[in-house]
């Protein structure tokens, strides 16, 4: 009986450790051909595992679910740096759960031992799964997506470190008096925090590197604004999520008039000017964006559409010091997913919009 349940607490691990990347990851195949395959994976290598070692039981199986590894980069859309990031931390959890559970085991001596161990961990995951795996989705494959490369790669290193350290945690709680592999466990804890500075360091240096980078091709030089290419990445990023926004574009009225009497340097206040205003105006309702030289975009996320134009149209700034005034500005608007669903169809209604108001103002003139 005791052999049965041994089994199904290792069984129990794998399931967790295959939902978790199922859940993570883009499968290539059917659900049914995936299972197959990790299924006959399985019976082979359990079948070698109790030739080897017939004790499943104690724990030092655990790492040969590293072999994983190989079946499951092929079934799955992901790179193999990335895959073994996930599975030592879904590794991490289930030798935790496991390590608690069996030390619950030798502390309640008058319940059966693998018995209490199995329901144990069983009940652990039912309360735990769905966070630790909303986790690494939402928070472990954000930062393995965005990590830079190289930090990737020593980050994948490092999360096999903290596994094989797990495992040695693990085995010094079952073998007691193996002070070889209590101290083994002390060096290896050591290094994993060395490591882990090291590779903190590595990033924040990265991400600095990367900032400067993003200063120039995302942010527009002259307003410290975001530019045309953040614009269409934001507006991707909000349609990901469905989330409603407004497109506003801004053509301001009579700049070429302002850059021609007073020269381009009062041209380039008077566009920091606009900025600025609009962003008092926006406050945390939406960004604004300059697009080139005297059209702007705004992504309204928040308040109502009419009240944020009256407010642009209307605004009223102190004259620069050449004594140039605000000239109005011009603006038309798209909506999210109401006048459509890509970025170029919201700009392109957007735009005629504004220069069907800009036109009419013309003809006024």
């Amino acid at each position: 009986m005791a052999d049965v349940l041994n089994f199904c607490i290792l069984m129990e691990m794998l399931l967790v450790n295959w939902s978790t990347i199922h859940y993570c990851a883009k499968s290539k195949y059917s659900l049914l051909k995936t299972i197959s395959v990790l299924t006959i994976f399985t019976l082979v290598f359990f079948a070698v595992a109790y030739v080897v070692w017939p004790n499943l039981g104690n724990g030092a199986l655990i790492v040969g679910g590293l072999l994983y590894a190989f079946p499951l980069y092929w079934l799955y859309d992901v790179k193999m740096d990335q895959l073994l990031s996930i599975m030592c931390s879904s590794w991490i959890y289930t030798m935790f759960a496991l390590s608690f559970s069996t030390q619950l085991g030798y502390a309640l001596k008058q319940f059966p031992f693998t018995e209490t161990v199995f329901c144990v961990q069983t009940l652990f995951y039912i309360c735990t799964l769905k966070f630790f795996r909303d986790f690494v989705k939402s928070k472990l494959m954000f930062l393995l997506d965005n990590i830079p490369k190289q930090a990737g790669k020593y980050l994948c290193l490092l999360s096999v470190a903290w596994f094989g350290t797990f495992w040695l945690i693990h085995l010094s709680y079952i073998y007691r008096d193996s002070y070889l592999l209590s101290a083994l466990s002390l060096v290896a804890l050591v290094f994993d925090a060395v490591f882990s500075y090291l590779l903190l360091n590595m990033v924040v240096k990265s991400f600095g590197d990367i900032d400067k980078l993003e200063q120039i091709v995302y942010v527009d030089g002259l307003t410290g604004l975001k530019n045309r290419q953040s614009l269409r990445t934001d507006m991707e990023k909000l349609m990901e999520r469905d989330c409603p926004f407004f497109v506003v574009f801004m053509d301001l009225d009579n700049f070429k008039g302002v850059n021609d009497r007073f020269g381009h340097m009062t041209g380039d206040e008077y566009l920091i000017r606009f900025s600025q205003s609009v962003q008092n105006i926006l406050r945390h309702n939406g960004t604004l964006y300059r697009i080139s030289g005297d059209e702007f975009v705004c992504l309204l996320t928040g308040g109502k559409i009419e009240r944020f134009l009256e407010q642009v149209k209307e605004q009223k700034w102190e004259e620069l010091d050449s004594g140039v005034a605000f000239q109005g500005v011009s603006a038309g608007y798209s909506a999210f997913p109401t006048d459509g669903r890509d970025v170029d169809s919201l700009l392109t209604m957007a735009d005629q919009r504004m220069y069907e108001e800009k036109k009419a103002k013309d003809n006024l003139r």
